[in-house]
């Protein structure tokens, strides 16, 4: 049974934790770290956590992501990357804006 309701957020159903203006702080962080690093970042993600790659561009760029070739980049899948940003390369990124 699902304890969602129907018609609230997902800010809604947060809205009464006791760490409200943390959770707008990362939230902040999370889409600020999405545009300056051209990622996503997962559920629950917190700066210093890895974020996800995008999917490569072609099956040659897949292949060399799989066998290390990007660097810090690690591969679960050909489609599901994730890398490391340490938070102070966030904190810098959002400074810098």
């Amino acid at each position: 049974m699902s304890t969602h309701h129907r018609g609230r957020s997902f800010a809604d159903d947060h809205a009464s934790d006791a760490g409200t203006s943390e959770f707008s702080l990362l939230l902040f962080k999370a889409l600020q770290t999405a545009d300056a690093f051209a990622v996503a970042t997962p559920a629950d993600w917190r700066p210093g956590d890895p974020v996800i790659v995008p999917t490569a561009d072609s099956c040659g760029a897949a292949a060399d992501r799989m066998a290390g070739a990007e660097g810090r980049i690690e591969c679960k899948d050909w489609f599901f990357c994730t890398k490391q940003v340490s938070e102070a390369d966030v904190e810098n990124a959002i400074r810098a804006k």
